[in-house]
């Protein structure tokens, strides 16, 4: 079976908000959510719409950039990383990723770089490009297999 993939363009943020609510509808416990794209692509803005949309406070997401990990209280739990500063996959687990994404959702701002080994049937890609004007954006999302979005 062929994983299933979403092309979007999203033009405001409304239609990037709309996104990220698709997605909560669709996530399971101990998912993962991969979020690639270059600097200012909307991978941070997504986080904040996603929580939102899980019923946590979208206030309280930021990048994680220096602090490496945040956690955030939602109807599921959402641990997000920055792995733009990580040297490999084992830094996730001495921050104690591992645990809090199995007790809901783990999000990873620049997975490529760090490129983990995880079960494709719970993990979510993201690809954020700039598309024409600069609140544009093209969002390809790769869904886990058997799964819809």
């Amino acid at each position: 079976m062929i994983p299933e993939t979403s092309v979007l363009l999203s033009e405001t943020l409304a239609q990037t908000q709309a996104c990220a609510v698709r997605l909560a509808e669709a996530i399971r416990q101990g998912d993962l959510v991969f979020l690639d794209g270059p600097l200012g692509s909307g991978k941070t803005t997504f986080i904040r719409f996603f929580v939102e949309a899980l019923g946590g406070d979208p206030s309280c997401v930021s990048s994680p950039t220096f602090t490496l990990l945040h956690h955030y209280d939602a109807s599921l739990a959402v641990a997000h990383v920055d792995a733009y500063r990580l040297e490999s996959s084992y830094d996730l687990e001495s921050l104690g990723f591992d645990e809090l994404a199995e007790e809901g959702v783990g999000c990873i701002e620049w997975s490529q770089k760090i490129q983990p080994d995880v079960d494709e049937s719970t993990c979510w890609r993201l690809c954020f490009e700039h598309v024409g004007d600069e609140s544009s954006r093209r969002i390809t999302v790769h869904v886990p297999m058997g799964r819809n979005y």
